[in-house]
């Protein structure tokens, strides 16, 4: 992946808990203090959504090996994995009893 001198437009945030580079270098993703999970193009240098996928801060976010899927921690004690090209929730993973902090996809 090459640096680049063009700057994203950043979401309106205060805090990034999370953040996330896809393996093939194509999309990031970034989460908040809110909650809302921004998926970002890395080649058009611009946002391509803002999901409110959980109800507290977002403290983990991991990409599948083919950078198909986004998986997000919080707060909220739940887990997500979502479809990046659809923008909709393939799993949800629910029970845990303490706060996520870290998590990682295998390849």
């Amino acid at each position: 992946m090459q640096a680049s001198s063009a700057e994203i437009q950043q979401p309106n945030t205060k805090f990034i808990h999370a953040l996330a580079l896809a393996p093939n270098g194509d999309k990031a993703a970034v989460g908040n203090l809110d909650g809302i999970v921004h998926l970002l193009d890395m080649k058009a240098n611009s946002v391509s959504a803002s999901m409110k996928n959980h109800g507290m801060a977002v403290r983990a976010l991991s990409f599948s090996s083919s950078s198909q899927n986004l998986v997000s921690a919080g707060e909220d004690l739940h887990i997500f994995v979502t479809d990046c090209e659809t923008k909709q929730r393939k799993h949800t993973m629910v029970g845990h009893t303490k706060q996520i902090t870290a998590i990682a996809c295998h390849p």
